[in-house]
């Protein structure tokens, strides 16, 4: 008697339950993990991108005589211009047009450090993924603080700054370049903080990005890059409140009672002068 042997070619459909819930399982495990290695991936490419910048930065001031270059992008000799039409023409107005990342391209590839850093990528950290107020993407990631050669000759505190390198006390200790998240259609002007040649009152001024869980990269003034973890949730807390407005004016927001710490941190770094702490 012949013994029929019948290929089988199918899975029932329990061992199809079995098999969906064991990849619902693995996906379960594996996603988190993948999201951990994409923000550690992030935070590398981004620390890469602020030591690049803050040597450039620092390259630029050895081959002008100690000079800075002017942190504001307003500037004839900003670190890199506002953004560019495909004329030339320079858009100032965050209000006028919608700003493509290409036109803040432009306005990078014609600043003082693109001969230093010619890759624009490199001015955009991978975990910025702001949406301007007039819904379009923001490119430059980074900005550098208005007391670095940000304000303009014949502009109030003009002399409150710092325009010559052998003037920053302690370079290795103070901070020349920071993750901002500006929502309007582009990082506007110098970073601003409320220090006490502007202000008589120790404040949050232009919004500082923590893209990197609770920490945020800088870039320091003698080219070094470094991770730093914020201690106050306000700090956070404050740039997701101004994301969600899309706020366009920051004004001046000094940090609760309790959460002072990082504040103090930006002041004891500021390359202006000592400043005063909150207590």
């Amino acid at each position: 008697m012949m013994t029929v042997h019948r290929n089988r070619e199918a899975f029932t459909l329990i061992e199809l339950l079995v098999v969906i819930a064991i990849i619902a399982v693995l996906m379960g495990i594996l996603m988190p993990a993948l999201q951990r290695v994409r923000k550690q991936a992030a935070s590398s490419r981004c620390l890469s991108n602020a030591r690049q910048i803050s040597i450039a930065w620092y390259s630029y001031m050895s081959e002008n005589d100690a000079k800075l270059v002017s942190a504001d992008p307003f500037d004839e000799d900003g670190w890199v211009k506002n953004p560019m039409d495909l004329n030339g023409n320079i858009l100032n107005d965050p209000r006028s047009s919608i700003i493509e990342d290409q036109d803040e391209v432009r306005g990078i590839e014609a600043g003082k450090l693109f001969p230093f850093v010619k890759d624009a990528d490199v001015y955009h950290c991978p975990a910025d993924k702001r949406m301007s107020v007039a819904g379009s993407d923001v490119w430059r990631t980074y900005s550098i603080p208005h007391c670095l050669n940000g304000v303009p000759k014949g502009q109030t505190n003009y002399n409150r700054q710092i325009r010559h390198f052998d003037k920053i006390p302690r370079p290795a200790e103070k901070y020349m370049l920071v993750e901002e998240a500006d929502m309007r259609e582009f990082n506007l002007g110098a970073w601003g903080l409320g220090t006490r040649e502007w202000s008589s009152t120790p404040a949050w001024w232009d919004p500082l990005a923590v893209w990197h869980g609770n920490s945020s990269i800088l870039g320091f003034c003698d080219g070094h890059a470094e991770r730093h973890v914020w201690a106050d949730k306000f700090t956070k807390e404050r740039m997701d409140k101004l994301i969600a407005q899309g706020a366009a004016n920051y004004g001046i927001e000094p940090p609760p009672a309790g959460q002072t710490e990082d504040l103090n941190y930006m002041l004891s770094h500021w390359a202006y002068q000592p400043q005063p702490l909150i207590r």
